[in-house]
């Protein structure tokens, strides 16, 4: 596969740039910066080895409903 940069598969993959470098940091990929271009099957196997999917979606995930007030009255 061809060279990407970090901020790209970041993108779609749904994940902040920041969050990217470190997981590629700890499987042993030289990236430092957003900038950076790497093997983008390389990142994606870095992606799924730390536990995420390799085709996250885009969107953002559904908020879990809140949990109604306890009543205070004993």
């Amino acid at each position: 596969m061809a060279k990407k940069r970090v901020h790209e598969i970041a993108k779609a993959q749904g994940l902040s740039t920041k969050e990217l470098l470190v997981k590629l940091q700890a499987a042993g990929i030289d990236a430092k910066a957003a900038a950076s271009s790497v093997d983008e099957e390389l990142a994606l196997r870095a992606l799924a080895s730390n536990g995420a999917a390799s085709a996250k979606p885009a969107a953002p995930a559904a908020k879990p409903a809140a949990k109604p007030a306890a009543d205070s009255h004993a």
